[in-house]
């Protein structure tokens, strides 16, 4: 996922900007603005740089303060090995920290470090097709100019799973798992249902399956998802707008990720089991016939895609021989 990028061909390698110490050992570091346009955490940083004497380019991520680049450092990312021909160089973020898409902040290319009598330097060459923006040079802001080559991008999506299982305690009859997909504010966004036959294993991604066809264009960081049990028909597909009887026999565990430090870090799962509530007629109520209307006013939105293929389903994700062998309204 590229996070931000100022340019995909930065060939020919022109003229660009200059972090430098000199023999004198007075620095320049270069600082540019930029503001992603997609959220996630950093993974790595992709710059066109061409050694002078330095063989090492070290680069910060910054807030932003008020236009003027901040003093907080989010991430540090180093280039070791830069040599004197032009390249386009990669190298991975440090702490992976997230960066919101409509949120300035800065990149700095730290000056090399001092070797008296010798110039330490590298160019990081401008963006092509040139773009204009905001630069600093040792944090004093300059006037609107030609901005140097980078781009940023981020980890793959990393999605939360919800696995479930027919555990038989309905006579080993099928049951259907209806699912309610909620926003923060308590607003439905998406339902649907599942047939699942007995020991077989179902797992939903929260982004792709349940949040990514919601009834409004809204994208949730965040959901309360709510799985209710009942009886399936004899033939056909689960309804979650008419669901059946109750029944007994669901298993549920949700694996969700978080970051190490909050908002940076590597990231690490957990998971845990559904927590078995009491559900009142009235709350029931409410989430079907929520459900009714997305499905007659949502013109297809709102319906999560997951569980919508012949006889109710489709195969579960991640094993494709899971159903084999039964028929398409059992699958």
């Amino acid at each position: 996922m590229v996070i931000y990028a100022t340019d995909t061909a930065p060939n020919p390698f022109a003229a660009g900007f200059l972090p430098q110490n000199t023999s004198a050992c007075a620095p320049t570091s270069v600082y540019v603005r930029f503001i992603p346009s997609g959220t996630g955490p950093l993974q790595s940083l992709t710059v066109p740089l061409r050694a002078v004497q330095a063989a090492t380019a070290i680069f910060d991520i910054l807030n932003d303060n008020a236009g003027s680049p901040g003093v907080t450092v989010l991430d540090t990312i180093t280039f070791t090995g830069v040599t004197t021909t032009p390249t386009m160089l990669t190298a991975n973020s440090t702490l992976n920290p997230v960066l919101v898409a409509g949120t300035a902040y800065w990149l700095r290319a730290n000056a090399p470090v001092c070797t008296p009598g010798n110039q330490n330097a590298f160019i990081w060459y401008f963006s092509t097709p040139n773009l204009v923006g905001t630069v600093a040079i040792n944090g004093t802001l300059q006037p609107a100019q030609v901005i140097p080559s980078f781009s940023l991008l981020g980890l793959a999506s990393i999605d939360s799973v919800i696995n479930f299982t027919n555990t038989g305690a309905n006579n080993a009859q099928d049951i259907c798992v209806n699912t309610y997909t909620f926003a923060p504010d308590e607003q439905l966004i998406s339902c649907c249902s599942c047939r699942v036959t007995r020991n077989a294993l179902w797992s939903l991604a929260v982004k792709r399956d349940l949040a990514s066809n919601t009834l409004t264009p809204a994208v949730e960081n965040s959901v309360v998802v709510k799985l209710l049990a009942t009886a399936a028909p004899a033939s056909g597909s689960c309804n979650p707008a008419l669901p059946g009887a109750r029944v007994p026999g669901l298993a549920a565990w949700g694996t969700t990720f978080h970051l190490q430090n909050g908002s940076s870090g590597t990231p690490y799962a957990s998971e845990t089991p559904f927590t078995n509530s009491t559900l009142s007629t009235a709350e029931q109520n409410v989430m079907t016939s929520l459900c009714g209307f997305i499905q007659s006013n949502g013109s297809g939105y709102g319906i999560c895609r997951s569980c919508q293929g012949a006889g109710g389903g489709r195969i579960p994700i991640g094993a494709s021989s899971q159903n084999r062998g039964l028929s398409a309204e059992r699958q």
